[in-house]
């Protein structure tokens, strides 16, 4: 099976809606997080980036009603997270994986 990647950038405030959000359509309510670490200059102490940008992320099986479900994950998103570059829905079909003989 195929399966579409659906990712948003988000800001920090939004991360727990848009994962609610992800996890009702996602396959298994799984929601990937993905923040950015900054690191002290010595290189001990990592600590996350409040001022960056959060990447949620879900998997949504490539079926017929797959773009349906992809443009009701976009209306539901609030308002501020539909337009502009750091919150735009994005969604990547990945290569099909080869299984060895």
């Amino acid at each position: 099976m195929r399966w579409l990647k659906v990712r948003v950038s988000a800001d920090t405030e939004a991360v727990e809606a848009v994962s609610e959000l992800f996890a009702r359509y996602g396959y298994q309510g799984g929601v990937a997080i993905e923040e950015q670490y900054l690191q002290d200059r010595d290189g001990d102490n990592l600590r996350v980036d409040t001022n960056a940008p959060v990447i949620v992320a879900t998997y949504i099986a490539d079926t017929p009603t797959a773009q349906e479900t992809i443009h009701t994950l976009e209306q539901a998103l609030p308002a501020g997270r539909r337009r502009g570059s750091r919150s735009q829905c994005d969604c990547a079909v990945p290569a099909p994986r080869r299984t060895p003989a």
